[in-house]
């Protein structure tokens, strides 16, 4: 999937992050999404162990999509560069990428499985 993203490298606003460096934080207002070009990503969820968000993949999009406060702090885990995608250039990503869309859908469904197995145990 790394290579889906290679459309974000120039054309959106890309964040350089060191390892151990926030991204954002839990209860966080969620304007943007974020896709990872480089590094991995440690989400921490109090009370759960952390996962991991490897290059090639984004995140923050369920609270993103639900306009949720976000549930887990973001951390690189390594050195990471990362596109930050807010509302505005979403439409635009979708507009040129339909596929993009699609693979939000995709997370979107993933975490809302994680979120209603969480709300369920």
């Amino acid at each position: 999937m790394a290579k889906d993203f290679n459309f974000l490298r120039s054309s959106h606003h890309v964040e350089s992050f060191e390892a151990g460096d926030t991204i954002y934080d839990a209860d966080d207002s969620p304007g943007s999404i974020y896709g990872i070009l480089e590094g991995t990503v440690t989400m921490n969820i109090i009370g759960e162990p952390p996962s991991f968000v490897e290059e090639g993949s984004i995140f923050g999009t369920y609270e993103f999509v639900t306009d949720r406060p976000r549930r887990a702090k973001a951390v690189a885990k390594t050195p990471a560069r990362i596109a930050v995608i807010d509302r505005r250039a979403f439409l635009d990503v979708v507009q040129e990428t339909p596929f993009f869309a699609l693979r939000v859908m995709e997370r979107v469904a993933e975490e809302a499985k994680t979120y209603l197995a969480e709300c369920t145990a």
